[in-house]
């Protein structure tokens, strides 16, 4: 895939930042609706927006950046999995700044082959795939 080298700049409206996240299977087996009522309940909460941040435009039309997308698809992610207690979206929030950094540096470093799995095999045992920490 041939993507910039530097994270690009992107702005989306609420709609496409839904749809993005429903393309990346987050909805699921859930109702339109019910899904963008989980989005709106996420914002209340202050995800991926903080009140009164710049994200918002004249007219209350929030732009989604990079880091937006992937703090909201954190959350989903963790819906998905059903672990979402308010308490866990609240550290998300309060741990906004290193979220994004590390948002930031997993994009700059998506081709450098840190992360990507290596498949492992002692004697007659099964195979197992296991992925480093950085």
């Amino acid at each position: 895939m041939n993507l910039p080298a530097a994270l690009p700049k992107i702005e989306l409206h609420h709609g496409e930042a839904v749809w993005v996240l429903e393309q990346l299977g987050f909805r699921r087996n859930t109702s339109k609706k019910t899904f963008y009522e989980y989005i709106k309940s996420l914002r209340k909460l202050g995800i991926p927006f903080p009140p009164g941040q710049i994200g918002f435009v004249r007219r209350g039309f929030a732009n989604y950046s990079y880091c937006h997308l992937m703090e909201l698809a954190l959350a989903c992610n963790l819906r998905v999995y059903n672990v979402v207690p308010d308490a866990v979206l609240r550290h998300l929030v309060k741990n906004r700044a290193k979220l994004y950094r590390q948002f930031r540096q997993a994009y700059e470093q998506r081709l450098s082959g840190i992360g990507t799995p290596i498949h492992v095999k002692a004697g007659r045992h099964k195979l197992a795939k296991v992925r480093a920490r950085c």
